[in-house]
């Protein structure tokens, strides 16, 4: 073989091994990609399951039952700690959900699963003054954006919000608020 034969077939050569490595990186990044998103699906649900073990301790509970049972609005300063941090935990979990779905982290599917929780929060009167007078301000501009806009469509009301759990307890539900 001539020298020039075995230059082209190294520069063939050198082009195949070039071309198997940018197939290969591909293929890596697809898997890295998927493993981020199953991450990152996995640590919002621990996220909103440990905010929700809060609502095991039996002072949050009640302080968050009675601010959407709306009949008393007056809270202590440990029961309106309690509430606040309850919403604020919550909404810190929705807030990265909904900027991991932004940016392609989250299967379209989860975060349409968290909307009704996300709603859920808000029906309470004093959820909703909660965030326009204080907690809009601890979140980012794009979900301050979504919240007001949910906010500005309406909102189904505590009755609407509870119907499903009612008609699976009866009236329980309704007598205790």
């Amino acid at each position: 073989m001539a020298l020039t034969q075995l230059a082209n077939l190294g520069e063939f050569l050198g082009g195949v091994a070039v071309l198997v490595t940018l197939v290969y990186l591909a293929f890596q990044m697809r898997q890295n990609t998927t493993a981020l998103r199953q991450q990152s699906a996995h640590d919002s649900t621990f996220a909103l399951q440990r905010v929700s073990l809060e609502m095991m301790n039996p002072a949050v509970a009640d302080s968050v039952s009675r601010a959407y049972a709306e009949t008393n609005p007056h809270f202590s300063a440990a029961e309106s700690a309690a509430v606040e941090n309850w919403m604020l935990s919550m909404l810190v979990v929705f807030q990265q959900d909904f900027l991991d779905n932004q940016l392609g982290l989250h299967r379209a599917e989860l975060w349409e699963a968290r909307k009704p929780m996300l709603r859920g929060v808000f029906a309470s009167h004093w959820a909703r003054a909660w965030w326009k007078t204080i907690g809009r301000a601890y979140y980012a501009a794009p979900f301050q954006g979504y919240v007001d806009a949910l906010l500005a469509e309406g909102h189904e009301g505590r009755g609407a919000y509870w119907a499903p759990l009612q008609e699976v307890l009866g009236h329980e539900v309704a007598t205790r608020n």
